[in-house]
Formats: structure tokens, sequence, C-alpha cells
């Protein structure tokens, strides 16, 4: 086989795998968001003056906050958050009093470690009707 030819299919076939292995992450979260009654809003660029009154994860990189009665938070993280699953507590590091794209969810694990992990992105969430 021709070397060029070779290396087109090469680069088409990881294209390809690469393309695939995103899809499924957010029909999985869908998915997940849909069991717990929820659907995806806005991307908000920060949560004002929020205070935490409860929160869950759905796997590795992604958590529900409380922020009130009504209001509900999807956060998605740069990068796996190792013990998040099995999390004692959680908290966020941030310098205003604004929860934003820039500051770190913290998470202490069943294990006492504590570990920082980025957020990349906040949105809302919205009750779906049953």
């Amino acid at each position: 086989m021709n070397r060029s030819l070779r290396t087109l299919l090469c680069a088409g076939l990881t294209a390809l795998l690469v393309g695939c292995a995103g899809t499924p992450e957010a029909a999985d979260i869908d998915a997940l968001l849909a069991e717990r009654g929820y659907t995806t809003g806005e991307e908000v660029r920060d949560i004002k003056q929020y205070r935490i009154n409860g929160w869950q994860s759905l796997d590795d990189r992604h958590v529900i906050i409380e922020t009130g009665p009504a209001s509900r938070y999807l956060l998605t993280l740069m990068t796996r958050c190792d013990n998040l699953r099995t999390a004692e507590t959680i908290g966020f590091s941030t310098t205003t009093g604004n929860l934003t794209t820039f500051d770190k969810l913290v998470v202490r694990g069943t294990s006492g470690i504590v570990r920082d992990c980025p957020i990349t992105t906040i949105q809302e969430l919205h009750r779906t009707e049953k």
C-alpha cells in the first residue's frame, strides 16, 4: 500500500475514533440528568452569591449543585476528579463571592485526601415535566 494512502487512512480512522469518543459522554450525562428529572439550560459565566444547599455527583467529571429551593446547576470539570463519587464533603476555591469557571471544586474523599478540580462549564438545570 502506498505510504501516503496509509497515512491518510490512519488520520481518517483517528479522526473517526476521536469524534466517536466525545459523543457517548454527552449522551450519558443527558441520560443521567433525565433519570433525575433534569435537562440542561443555558451555560452561565457565574453563580452570583451562591450558597450550596446540596450536591450529587453524576460521574467523575460532573456534579449537580443546589443553590436554593429551585436553583440547580451542572458543573463540568476539566478532568476526572478522583473521589468525587465517594466524597464526604465538597467545597469551592474562589476569590470572589461568585462561583465561576475560573474556580475549583475541592473534594475531600473518605481517605481524607483533598483534591482540587478545575471547573470548565456551569449550566443551569431545569426540571422536566413528568
